[in-house]
C-alpha cells in the first residue's frame, strides 16, 4: 500500500475505534492491526530475525494491554511498534535512534504535511476529481434524490427519514481525526534527517581495522599525561569505592532503624546513590576507552584498573540487591521493591557490557545500543507479566502485609478472594463501570465482572 493510503486508512480506523469510547480493547486491536500491516508491507529482504522478534513483541504487548490496560503494557506496546516500524523502513537504523526520530517527526509534522509530493501519490488532480465525482458523488446524489421521492409515497420510507438523527459530537470527532492523522502520519512517514543517517552510519560496534592515531582528548594534554591521569583516577576511585562499600554495608546491615518507614527511606536513598554511582562509572569508562586507549600497548595497566573498578561496582550493586531482598523478606514485596530489583539488574547488565567493551575493544556506540535493547526488554517484561499477582502470592505465602496493603497491588482479586474469603461486594473497581462498547473494555476486569455475576446467580 502507498503511504497516503496507509495514513488515511489508519486515521479512519483510529476514529472508528475511539469515537465515544474509552481506551480498552481498541488500543490492543489497533496495535495488532498496525503490526500485521507493517509485516505485510515490509519487503522480504528486510524481515530479519530481529524484525520478527519485534513483530512478536508488538503482538504480545498488544494482547497484554487488552488484558491489563495499564501504563506498563501501554509503553511496552508503543515502543514495540516504534522499533518494528523502524526496522521495517531501514533495518540498519539502530534502536537508540528511535527517540530522536520520533521527536523530530513530531516537531516537523506541520511542515512535512505540506510536502505533498513526499506522501501523496503523483496523480493528475483533475482526473482524480473527475473519477471521484463519477464514482462517489453522483451515485450518492442520485440515491438521496430517489430516497426522498420514495419517502413521499411510502410511510415506511418517510418514517426512516423523519427518525434519522445526526447524534454526533463534532468536536470529539474532529479532535480524534486530527490526533489519528498526526499519529498515523508520523508512524508511516516518520522523518529521518540526513544528520541522523550520517550519525547512524558512523555508529559501529567495533573500531575499524585501521587503528586510531593516538591523540589526547584535550589539546593542552599529551597522550602520556592523559594515560597517567586515568591510572591515578582509577586507583583513587577504587580506594574510595572500597571505603564506600565498607561504610555502605555497615550502614545497611548493622545500623538499626527504628521503623519500617525509616528503613524504606534509607534503602531507597542508598539505591539511588548506587544507581548514580554506576552511571558515573560507565561514563568514566566510556570517556577513557572511547578511542586510542583500546589499542595503546602502554594502556594495559589502565585497562586492568578500569576492570577492577567495574568489578568493585558489581560488588556495590550486589550489596544493594542483598539489602533490598532482605527488605522484601522482612516487609513483603511491593511495586517499588520490584522496581529496585529491576534497576539493579540493569546496573549489573550495564557493568557486564562495560567490562565486555574493555575486553573486546567495543565502541561506545555498542554500549549505548545494547543498553537501549536491555531497557526495552525490561519494559516488555514489566508490561507483559502480572507482577501484582506474583507479589501477592509471595506476600500471602510469607504472611506479609495487611489486606489494605495487598489491595494496593493490581490484578490479584482471585488470590485475595481465596485468602480472605472476600465477596464481590467487598471490592470496588471503577474499571468495570466503563461505559461504551466492547472496544472500551479491559479483558481482566471484564473476566472479573463475569465471574462475579456468575457467583451471584
Amino acid at each position: 500500500m502507498r503511504i497516503s493510503q496507509l495514513i488515511f486508512f489508519c486515521t479512519l480506523i483510529f476514529v472508528l475505534f475511539f469515537y465515544d469510547e474509552h481506551p480498552g480493547f481498541n488500543v490492543g486491536l489497533l496495535g495488532i492491526i498496525l503490526s500485521v500491516i507493517v509485516l505485510l508491507d515490509t519487503a522480504p529482504r528486510k524481515r530479519t530475525p530481529l524484525f520478527y522478534g519485534y513483530f512478536a513483541a508488538s503482538v504480545l504487548s498488544s494482547l497484554a494491554w487488552s488484558w491489563y490496560g495499564d501504563a506498563a503494557s501501554f509503553f511496552a506496546l508503543a515502543v514495540s511498534l516504534l522499533f518494528l516500524r523502524l526496522k521495517s523502513r531501514n533495518s540498519h537504523l539502530r534502536e537508540s535512534m528511535v527517540i530522536p526520530i520520533a521527536f523530530l517527526s513530531g516537531l516537523t509534522f506541520l511542515y512535512r504535511i505540506f510536502l505533498f509530493d513526499q506522501w501523496l501519490p503523483t496523480v493528475d488532480a483533475g482526473a482524480r476529481v473527475r473519477r471521484g465525482i463519477a464514482l462517489v458523488v453522483l451515485p450518492a446524489f442520485f440515491l438521496l434524490v430517489f430516497f426522498i421521492a420514495y419517502s413521499l409515497g411510502s410511510d415506511t420510507f418517510a418514517a426512516v427519514w423523519s427518525e434519522l438523527r445526526w447524534d454526533i459530537n463534532i468536536w470529539e470527532f474532529l479532535l480524534l481525526a486530527a490526533l489519528g492523522f498526526f499519529l498515523s502520519f508520523n508512524f508511516w512517514n516518520f522523518f529521518v534527517s540526513k544528520n541522523i543517517i550520517r550519525l547512524n552510519a558512523a555508529m559501529t560496534d567495533r573500531f575499524g581495522h585501521k587503528l586510531p592515531v593516538a591523540k589526547p582528548t584535550y589539546s593542552f594534554l599529551d597522550v602520556e599525561t592523559e594515560r597517567k591521569g586515568g591510572e591515578i583516577s582509577f586507583v583513587l576511585l577504587a580506594l574510595l569505592l572500597l571505603i564506600f562499600i565498607g561504610v555502605f554495608n555497615y550502614e545497611q546491615f548493622f545500623v538499626v532503624h527504628k521503623a519500617a518507614a525509616e528503613l524504606s527511606a534509607a534503602t531507597h536513598q542508598r539505591v539511588f546513590a548506587v544507581i548514580l554511582s554506576i552511571v558515573l562509572a560507565v561514563l568514566l569508562v566510556m570517556f577513557y576507552f572511547k578511542s586510542n586507549f583500546n589499542f595503546d600497548p602502554k594502556a594495559a595497566r589502565l585497562k586492568v584498573l578500569a576492570k577492577i573498578w567495574v568489578v568493585l561496582n558489581v560488588v556495590l550493586v550486589l550489596s544493594a540487591m542483598m539489602k533490598n531482598l532482605e527488605y522484601i523478606i522482612d516487609f513483603g514485596m511491593t511495586y517499588k521493591r520490584l522496581g529496585v530489583c529491576a534497576f539493579l539488574c540493569l546496573c549489573l547488565v550495564g557493568l557486564w557490557l562495560t567490562y565486555h567493551k574493555i575486553s573486546a575493544q567495543k565502541t561506545n556506540d555498542y554500549l549505548l545500543n545494547q543498553m537501549s535493547r536491555w531497557f526495552y526488554v525490561t519494559l516488555l517484561l514489566a508490561g507483559i507479566f502480572n507482577w501484582g499477582a506474583y507479589a501477592t502470592r509471595y506476600n500471602v505465602w510469607a504472611k506479609k502485609g495487611t489486606l489494605s496493603e495487598l489491595r494496593m497491588l493490581n490484578y490479584n482479586h482471585k488470590i485475595l478472594e481465596n485468602r480472605f474469603h472476600l465477596r464481590a461486594s467487598d471490592f470496588y473497581e471503577p474499571q468495570m463501570e466503563v461505559r461504551g462498547s466492547i472496544l472500551s473494555k479491559v479483558g481482566y476486569y471484564e473476566n472479573l465482572r463475569h465471574r462475579w455475576d456468575t457467583q451471584k446467580n
